[in-house]
């Protein structure tokens, strides 16, 4: 290695300015360094299928078992993307993650304000009122700005400094989405205990448990909720209000910020506690938006099962 440097100056430059021993860019690691892998995949991607496309990798005789010839026909793809990413980080000294950092950051600040929020909660429910899984189609997208978001808060409620950011993705985990997307959580409780037609109460004995553990796939095509306009009215309405009043409640103070992604399968309240800190405070509001979440479904549920047993009557 030292060869090589004295033989290329600008190499041996390099090398003198980094600091002794073994060292890693930790800072380029974490969140802030997502971008930059999200890039260089694609490139990753695209440079191996060129090399497939066009025969430019090493072949070998066919009768190599093919193992080994994949070793070989991955040599060529994998020296094209470290001598390209070197000569663009090393020799011509450009600071890809910075560059990256502030065209995105401008991104990730829109994403931790309360109209980005209530766009996002809309196209949550939204996409649940077709049929279509919201959250993995919203958060494909979200989720890189979410993490940014998180490990900001993480890393400074870590170093003991002030935590800023409010919508980092436990924020919806554990304040919107409550027994689920939509907060169905509250509509679980009404069918468990108040429903008056047979099915309703089977729904809910089948729907309840589920629901507190965040699972509401039972609810969403039992009830159903997919393309019933009594009750996707409340399933878009309710975490609108809960993510609302959630930002509001952290914006003043009142309650952590989220600073930890807990399993998305614990019971609110304890979810709640976990991600903000150990913070009894969103263990409190988690239970409130609960109980906020059963008020609003109250109605709609009401002429909803009334409609139950409306049907059960006529049939039986």
């Amino acid at each position: 290695m030292a060869g090589l440097a004295a033989e290329v100056p600008e190499l041996e430059t390099y090398i003198a300015s980094l600091p002794s021993g073994f060292l890693l860019p930790m800072g380029n690691l974490g969140s802030g360094g997502m971008f930059i892998g999200i890039l260089a995949s694609f490139f990753a991607v695209e440079v191996y299928r060129f090399t497939q496309k066009s025969g430019f990798k090493i072949s070998m005789p066919p009768q190599v078992p093919s193992s080994v010839v994949r070793s070989f026909e991955a040599l060529t793809p994998t020296a094209v993307v470290l001598v390209a990413v070197a000569a663009v980080t090393m020799f011509l000294g450009i600071d890809v993650h910075t560059i990256v950092s502030k065209m995105v950051s401008p991104l990730v600040s829109a994403t931790d304000t309360l109209p980005s929020v209530l766009v996002i909660i809309f196209l949550e429910v939204f996409f649940w009122s077709f049929g279509i899984h919201g959250v993995s189609i919203v958060g494909s997208l979200a989720r890189p700005l979410w993490l940014v978001l998180l490990e900001g808060n993480t890393s400074a409620y870590v170093a003991g400094e002030t935590v800023i950011h409010t919508a980092a993705e436990p924020f919806y985990q554990w304040f919107v989405r409550i027994g689920g997307c939509g907060a169905t959580i509250g509509l679980a409780i009404l069918f468990a205990f108040f429903a008056k037609s047979a099915y309703g109460k089977a729904l809910g004995k089948t729907s309840i448990i589920p629901a507190v553990f965040n699972i509401n796939e039972p609810m969403i095509f039992g009830a159903p909720i997919v393309m019933n306009p009594m009750l996707v009215i409340p399933f878009i309405v309710t975490p609108l209000v809960t993510g609302t009043i959630a930002w509001i409640v952290t914006q003043l103070g009142w309650v952590n910020h989220v600073v930890a992604s807990a399993p998305w399968t614990l019971p609110g309240p304890i979810g709640a506690f976990l991600a903000c800190g150990s913070d009894w405070r969103a263990a409190v509001l988690n239970l409130v938006l609960i109980a906020l979440s059963v008020v609003i479904y109250y109605p709609f549920f009401k002429m909803y099962g009334n409609s139950l047993k409306a049907e059960e009557q006529e049939e039986g």
